[in-house]
């Protein structure tokens, strides 16, 4: 059962996720963790996302850097990058160093926190024109405890091409708590 489903679990602040996409890896990050505060990145298998693998990405922790490093981007992920892939880059690579010092602090909070990451709303793609996405990111750690990674989904839905809009103003952002 998905949480969007799922009537023992209280969605509470998890009612923003949109796209089952979300809720898809929401709930297998959730059963893998099991008695644990985080599930590890050995725990995630990405034979096991699928049918929305596309659409997710997987990152390290690379304290000598102070940011993350892709391991695993799907399909829908590097296209919306603009980069011609994400394996092996560090966060710091792929942004310009504008763009880097607001994205970074998101990522960082999510390891520190740690917590859960939400995003919804217009931001601008390399192919010139600003779109919808729906994101969450989600800590991984492989003491159980202490986060090193992340795993997340990031879907690209269809909107007005708003051109003339700062993303900034666009996009709703949550950091949300490790649910119990």
């Amino acid at each position: 059962m998905t949480g969007s489903c799922n009537p023992a679990f209280d969605r509470g602040p998890y009612s923003c996720f949109q796209h089952s996409e979300l809720w898809t890896l929401f709930d297998y990050w959730r059963a893998k963790r099991g008695a644990r505060r985080l599930p590890s990145r050995r725990d995630i298998d990405p034979v096991d996302l699928a049918p929305i693998l596309s659409n997710i990405w997987l990152c390290d922790y690379e304290p000598d850097h102070g940011t993350i490093r892709y391991r695993l981007a799907g399909e829908t992920v590097v296209q919306a990058s603009g980069a011609p892939k994400l394996r092996g880059k560090l966060l710091s690579d792929l942004l310009d160093p504008a763009e880097f010092r607001r994205i970074n602090p998101i990522m960082m909070r999510v390891l520190e926190g740690p917590a859960l990451f939400h995003a919804d709303g217009f931001v601008y793609r390399s192919v010139g024109r600003y779109t919808c996405l729906e994101r969450l990111a989600l800590p991984l750690a492989g003491d159980g405890e202490r986060a090193d990674g992340m795993v997340g989904v990031t879907v690209i839905y269809d909107g007005p091409n708003a051109v003339d809009k700062n993303p900034s103003e666009q996009v709703r952002s949550t950091f949300l708590p490790i649910p119990e």
